[in-house]
């Protein structure tokens, strides 16, 4: 059975939108592993649906993220999100804001 490429946009718009809702954009990154077909398809299905606002919030903080050091991102990729080691999980949350604060400062 196939699925209609739009079905399967819509899924990953779905996913991501309950993830920053329920825990904001970094349990996105930490649930969907930063894999980049998955941020490729929340962007395309975003701009399908005319979401131009939704679109810029994910590419200002999708771009924030990938200012960060790749070994910071795998650090927190390989602890636990909501157990005790959360100290990258800080850490990361920390570095987004202050990358977003610095660009909203130029």
């Amino acid at each position: 059975m196939d699925i209609h490429p739009d079905a399967l946009l819509s899924y990953y718009c779905d996913y991501y939108t309950a993830q920053v809702e329920n825990g904001g954009f970094s349990q996105y990154v930490y649930n969907s592993k930063w894999k980049d077909i998955v941020n490729e398809r929340v962007a395309n299905g975003l701009e399908k649906m005319g979401a131009v606002k939704h679109l810029a919030f994910f590419n200002k903080r999708k771009k924030a993220v990938e200012q960060i050091p790749k070994e910071k991102i795998d650090a927190f990729l390989a602890n636990e999100y909501f157990g005790k080691k959360m100290k990258h999980v800080t850490n990361l949350i920390l570095m987004i804001f202050l990358i977003l604060m610095k660009a909203s400062q130029t």
